[in-house]
C-alpha cells in the first residue's frame, strides 16, 4: 500500500520541529505522520542523504512505437487473435504481461459470435 507523499519543505519542517521539542510523539501529532516515518526522515537527514524525491521520467520505456504498431497490425491481419496469442508473439521481444498494460491497441471489429475463428476456435453466444 502507498502512503501519502510529502514535498521535501513538509519533510524539513517536520525534521526541524522535532530538533526544537526532541520528541517524537508530539512531532507527529502535529505533523499528521507516523513515528516510524519521521524516524526514517530524522535518520535520512542525519547522515545527509537527500530527503528529495527522485525524479523519473515518464512513459514507458520497453514499448515503443514500433511494438505498438506490430500489435495493431497483427490484430487488423487477424481481428479474432487472442490476447495469448498475440503475447507469445511479442514475448520474444523481451517484453512481460506487466509492460503492455498500459498500452492501447485499435481493436478491428469482426464477427465474434456463432463463428469459427481463424485459429479454429469456435465462440458460441
Amino acid at each position: 500500500m502507498v502512503g501519502k507523499q510529502h514535498s521535501s519543505d513538509y519533510i524539513l519542517s517536520a525534521i526541524n520541529h522535532y530538533k526544537k521539542t526532541g520528541n517524537y510523539t508530539e512531532t507527529c501529532a502535529v505533523f499528521d505522520c507516523k513515528r516510524q516515518t519521521l524516524k526514517r526522515w530524522h535518520n535520512k537527514y542525519s547522515k545527509r542523504m537527500p530527503i528529495t524525491r527522485k525524479t523519473r521520467k515518464a512513459g514507458a520505456y520497453k514499448v515503443n512505437n514500433e511494438l505498438v504498431s506490430f500489435a495493431n497490425k497483427r490484430i487488423k491481419e487477424h481481428p479474432d487473435i487472442f490476447i495469448k496469442d498475440l503475447l507469445d508473439e511479442i514475448r520474444p521481444m523481451n517484453i512481460q504481461n506487466r509492460h503492455l498494460s498500459g498500452c492501447r491497441f485499435r481493436i478491428f471489429s469482426a464477427p465474434r459470435h456463432n463463428t469459427t475463428l481463424s485459429n479454429g476456435h469456435f465462440m458460441p453466444v
